[in-house]
């Protein structure tokens, strides 16, 4: 059945009554299913391990993985999606997902509960902010001054950190030699002096992060 104006689909009253007991395959691409509903309906069918959705309105508001995992997760009989192999850690996904999604609804769909009893009550994904860092905090080294911990920002260059430092040793850029400490390397690799030739190079790409040290070694001293 594909490329037809199939709007629902009822279930069979029960395996006894079931028209379609045989049924193993269903193809149902482009119809026009756009409830849930007609979803839930398939489970009646007793046999029925392999089904094709593609392209149905029901989908259009979800990307391909998310519709593909609402689908898993409410086909439970289901073996095989859209010429698709479902395998068990695929489906234990689609399961998790499903109820997270409806976790926060007044009114989850009839299979959230049947998922909840299997899976039990999901904690919350931790939200993750995946943006790089904008800012680090290190800690500045010079001369006989006791160590402090500034905040600065990794998009700024070399040389407009050095002039931040300015008020630290009293003299122009010019005037002194920094060094970098990478805490997790340092044993291996030792200060990185950033010279004249990085001066227009930001900090970011040096992998700048919190706890790193720069050293501070003034010329002629």
């Amino acid at each position: 059945m594909t490329e037809s104006l199939l709007r629902n689909i009822l279930p069979s009253p029960s395996k006894a009554d079931c028209a379609f007991p045989n049924l193993k395959s269903l193809v149902l691409n482009r119809t026009m299913l756009n409830d849930w509903s007609d979803i839930e309906a398939l489970n009646t069918f007793p046999s029925l391990k392999d089904v094709r959705l593609l392209g149905i309105p029901l989908l259009n508001d979800y990307s391909e993985k998310q519709g593909r995992q609402l689908l898993i997760a409410n086909l439970p009989n289901i073996e095989m999606l859209n010429n698709s192999k479902i395998l068990p850690k695929e489906r234990d996904g689609a399961d998790r997902m499903f109820i997270r999604k409806f976790m926060d609804s007044k009114n989850p769909p009839k299979r959230y509960k049947k998922l909840v009893e299997l899976h039990g009550h999901l904690e919350r994904l931790a939200d993750v902010n995946l943006a790089p860092k904008q800012t680090a905090i290190v800690e500045i080294h010079y001369e006989d001054l006791p160590p402090f911990s500034r905040e600065v920002k990794l998009n700024q260059t070399v040389f407009d950190f050095k002039k931040s430092l300015v008020d630290v040793v009293g003299v122009p850029p010019s005037g002194f030699r920094l060094f970098y400490h990478d805490f997790e390397a340092l044993e291996v690799f030792g200060p990185e002096e950033l010279k004249s030739s990085v001066s227009k190079t930001c900090l970011h790409r040096f992998k700048v992060k919190d706890g790193d040290s720069f050293q501070i070694v003034r010329k002629g001293a």
